[in-house]
């Protein structure tokens, strides 16, 4: 008598790597959402600071480098900082997944990436001109960016096949 087995065998099991960064980056977006409503309920941004009353690429860099380094607001500090990594994971993902070259991964870590980039821009302007508009361009970019990575991982769930 022959002794057979099944065997489970998955599609995605190089690919686990480009789904462990994106729930990572769902953790972080939701940690960048908390220190963000602290941020806004609890803290009064001066009016003059480096990159203050500008709202165009000029002031971009002053005003992050401002919040991020000079700004004696801890949680805007915390804020800023998760803020920079979530723009540098989200295009480490979008490397990755045009290496890997999976048409659902590429779509996720492109759409994922403008929402980070969408929220972390808006989010400079809204540091240097407190303009509502730049607030509200800051969460629609996070609710983007939050939505397209968790629905990535539902498209991209690995699927099972019996051998």
């Amino acid at each position: 008598m022959q002794n057979t087995s099944t065997q489970i065998v998955t599609t995605e099991t190089t690919g686990s790597w480009l789904r462990r960064l994106t729930v990572f980056m769902l953790v972080l977006l939701i940690i960048e959402f908390i220190t963000g409503e602290i941020t806004n309920l609890f803290v009064t941004l001066p009016s003059a600071h480096p990159g203050a009353a500008s709202s165009g690429f000029s002031g971009f860099v002053p005003g992050l480098g401002w919040a991020l380094t000079q700004s004696r607001l801890s949680i805007l500090q915390v804020h800023g900082a998760i803020g920079l990594l979530l723009v540098l994971l989200a295009l480490v993902l979008l490397g990755l997944a045009m290496v890997r070259r999976q048409r659902p991964w590429v779509l996720t870590s492109l759409l994922g990436a403008i929402g980070v980039l969408i929220a972390a821009v808006a989010g400079v302007g809204f540091v240097n001109t407190g303009q509502a508009a730049s607030s509200l361009l800051m969460a629609l970019g996070f609710l983007l960016a939050l939505i397209i990575y968790a629905m990535g991982l539902y498209v991209t769930r690995p699927r099972q096949a019996v051998r």
